[in-house]
């Protein structure tokens, strides 16, 4: 990431538990690039950097530089999910505890293999025990999409645990999302890429379309 001029004042980004994070502006959770092809980067619930569990989980998480694949960038997540298991879940696991308070929104590119699966998708930050989920959800397309989750008390619910919404935000351990089906059936690979948090809402806008095997 570039530093940041403006006029005697700089703005250097420093890198903090794996990605980079500017003084001001927007945080990469990962945007995959430092991946090798077909490296396993989630195998298990307990697993670095990214962790994946739910009845739904079928697959780890993989890295791909296939061109088949890429939603981002020359290299791309692999998640696999099958139907109809209650949900699926990844996360991105922080070296240590984070402060993310100051963000206002996360997104992600991402895409679905199947329109079969009727898979919607929500953003969720843990601080180990208690877990918090953005009321904003997507519906997974075969056509890439960035989805952008609002962040703040009134955007997010806790759905496990008991701790309180600023202490989840400022001792964040990992960072994700969740998959849950709406009547779907079957095999499921979800494509994911630039996962970022902002320190303003952008604005949601669709990808070129990316071809995908069905």
């Amino acid at each position: 990431m570039k530093s940041l001029t403006c006029g005697a004042v700089f703005f250097t980004a420093v890198l903090i538990t794996g990605a980079w994070q500017a003084a001001l502006g927007d945080m990469v959770v990962d945007d995959f690039e430092s991946y090798h092809n077909g490296q396993i980067v989630g195998p298990t619930a307990g697993s670095t950097p990214w962790l994946r569990f739910g009845g739904a989980t079928n697959d780890n998480v993989v890295a791909t530089k296939h061109e088949k694949w890429l939603v981002s960038g020359a290299t791309s997540g692999l998640y696999g999910l099958v139907w109809p298991n209650p949900f699926g879940a990844i996360r991105r696991v922080f070296d240590q505890p984070m402060d993310v308070s100051a963000y206002r929104a996360a997104s992600v590119k991402m895409l679905s293999d199947t329109h079969r699966a009727q898979t919607m998708v929500r953003f969720a930050v843990s601080n180990g025990p208690t877990t918090f989920v953005s009321v904003k959800e997507y519906t997974l397309d075969t056509r890439p999409q960035q989805m952008v989750f609002p962040i703040g008390m009134d955007k997010m619910v806790r759905v496990v645990g008991s701790d309180g919404y600023a202490a989840v935000l400022q001792g964040a351990l990992k960072a994700g999302f969740d998959f849950r089906s709406t009547g779907g059936e079957g095999y499921e690979t979800v494509v994911f890429d630039d996962f970022v948090l902002h320190d303003e809402v952008p604005t949601a806008k669709e990808e070129e379309k990316v071809t995908v095997a069905d």
